[in-house]
């Protein structure tokens, strides 16, 4: 019992801790993308952000057209929304 109340505060004082990091986070975004995240986030469960993964988004996984492909790698922009789920899409502008 006691290692299950040391443990519980141990999680309880981590979540404490990770709240309030992503409020100072979500304070120092842009309005629009924090709604927009939001809005993501509750129509699709908590998955809110992909990543590029070649031409395939990481969450939906639906290639994109090679248009579409050009004209986010041509936009330059880190972040967008994917054409097809709406997600936030996070492109890498180098390769690993």
């Amino acid at each position: 019992v006691a290692s299950f109340k040391e443990a519980m505060e141990q999680i309880t004082t981590r979540v404490k801790s990770l709240a309030a990091e992503r409020e100072r986070i979500v304070a120092s975004l842009p309005a629009t993308l924090v709604a927009s995240y939001e809005a993501a986030r509750k129509r699709f469960g908590g998955v809110a952000v992909e990543t590029l993964e070649g031409n395939r988004p990481s969450a939906c996984r639906v290639a994109l057209q090679p248009s579409s492909f050009t004209d986010i790698r041509r936009s330059g922009a880190e972040v967008t929304t994917c054409p097809y789920c709406k997600r936030i899409l996070v492109v890498a502008t180098e390769e690993a």
